[in-house]
């Protein structure tokens, strides 16, 4: 196995301030751990750069943690638990590590992690503040349209497991509407109104076209551009498609 494989490694940070003979299974270290990650190069210390990042409004545990520590996280407080190994070895070592110290999230040891490790996701607790403070984050922020197109491309195709879609409706059962019992604006009365008209330009043909192509791509956006209408258009032959259809049929009969 080439040393390119064997970059990785799991590493611990320890608290200066609280010394002693702390021992987790087979791990032992002579100050209190208080998180576990894994990486490559300087990974180790990446931690230390975000804490200095002014424009992050709020911070982690971890982090919180850091900052308060400071300039006492030298380098004996910052060291690798086991080096040279492969991306799957650290992971499995730094999710044992978690498992044997424990989070204190959970109240089972002291380590800041939110996280089981591994692939940074799985067993994360995520409580309500901290929805709140992602949820306001994302306030405000404007997608660029390269950013849109990438968004757009990588849905492309995408589809969704059975159970993913049992998921998502029993999510939305009970939920109301934000819309229920409003009524109609001007706004929304012209935007169906030039609806109608773009739709009307379209041919039996080129809706039947649009919808095949719909059917692949999976994505309005795209199958818009392509026929030089609005995304809503669109989206309003393929919700109304048995009535356009049906209609059009009429007319050829």
């Amino acid at each position: 196995m080439s040393n390119e494989e064997n970059k990785f490694y799991v590493y611990m940070y320890l608290d200066p301030r609280k010394p002693g003979a702390f021992k987790y299974g087979d791990f032992e270290f002579k100050y209190e751990p208080f998180y576990v990650g894994k990486g490559s190069g300087d990974r180790m210390y990446a931690h230390l750069h975000e804490s200095k990042l002014k424009e992050k409004f709020f911070k982690s545990r971890k982090m919180n943690k850091i900052i308060r520590l400071g300039y006492n996280l030298r380098d004996g407080f910052i060291l690798k638990i086991k080096d040279f190994l492969t991306e799957k070895e650290s992971i499995d070592l730094e999710i044992l590590a978690i498992k044997t110290i424990g989070r204190r999230d959970l109240n089972l040891g002291p380590l800041t992690n939110q996280t089981n490790g591994g692939d940074g996701l799985v067993g994360a607790v995520r409580t309500n503040s901290w929805k709140r403070k992602i949820s306001k984050s994302h306030l405000g922020k404007n997608l660029s349209e390269e950013h849109k197109r990438k968004i757009s491309i990588t849905q492309t195709g995408r589809r969704l497991s059975e159970e993913h879609k049992k998921s998502i409706s029993l999510a939305g059962m009970g939920r109301l509407a934000w819309n229920r019992g409003m009524e109609m604006g001007p706004q929304t009365e012209e935007r169906r109104r030039k609806c109608g008209i773009a739709i009307r330009k379209l041919s039996y043909g080129q809706m039947a076209e649009a919808m095949n192509l719909y059917d692949k791509m999976k994505s309005a956006r795209n199958v818009a551009k392509i026929f030089g209408v609005d995304k809503s258009t669109i989206l309003n032959i393929k919700n109304n498609r048995q009535k356009y259809f049906n209609e059009e049929e009429k007319r050829r009969i």
